[in-house]
């Protein structure tokens, strides 16, 4: 239902929105639930939004003075490969529509170049580590952004939060979204006629 222009445009209207910027959206990590055992993978509901991809520990990098988008990989062993599977630049191109591919460790070049190029440093600010009143804990993927962004930047105080744009952006509902949502709601109502 959703091909890759989806998520191409969603990044468009966040950099219309935040012209002259370098925005970090970092996907969640994976978290632990016994010795050897993950959780299952809930993404960042932001960085499903504009990428569309289930990887964790990605970063998404949107450069608005380039109208440029690349995700920034983490680096697998030779275990994650062999359970988990390698990573596809060309089926995360075809979800995604991003050309562009690096791994994590090369933030630190892209920030220092953003601030060379007096660009603001935009990202989406973590939640509490314990988020009340609900008693759970966030999945700590954005303070890991907050930290590292914090380490890089010339400025800690200026990195820009871009919550509310992003929630302005998600919050008016396009066509394919609309349908998907209907879908839902259909599905939902034959099978509590059915039971």
């Amino acid at each position: 239902m959703f091909d890759s222009s989806f998520y191409i445009k969603n990044r468009e209207r966040l950099a219309v929105l935040l012209p002259g910027s370098l925005i970090c959206i970092s996907a969640h990590v994976v978290l632990q639930e016994s010795a050897d055992l993950a959780y299952k993978f809930r993404q960042d509901s932001n960085f499903w939004y504009l990428t569309g991809l289930n990887e964790p520990d990605a970063i998404l990098i949107i450069d608005t003075s380039k109208n440029s988008s690349t995700l920034l990989l983490p680096e697998q062993n030779e275990y994650q490969k062999e359970w988990d599977g390698t990573q596809s630049h060309a089926d995360f191109k075809k979800v995604s529509g991003i050309d562009t591919y690096g791994t994590v460790s090369e933030l630190s070049n892209l920030v220092k170049e953003a601030e060379k190029k007096k660009l603001q440093i935009c990202y989406v600010a973590p939640l509490p580590e314990r988020v009340e009143p609900y008693g759970f804990y966030a999945n700590p993927a954005r303070k890991m952004l907050e930290t590292e962004l914090k380490k890089l930047v010339s400025n800690p105080d200026e990195i820009i939060d871009i919550r509310k744009e992003l929630a302005r952006l998600r919050q008016v509902k396009q066509n394919v979204e609309i349908q998907a949502i209907q879908r839902a709601i259909d599905v939902t109502a034959d099978t509590l006629e059915e039971v």
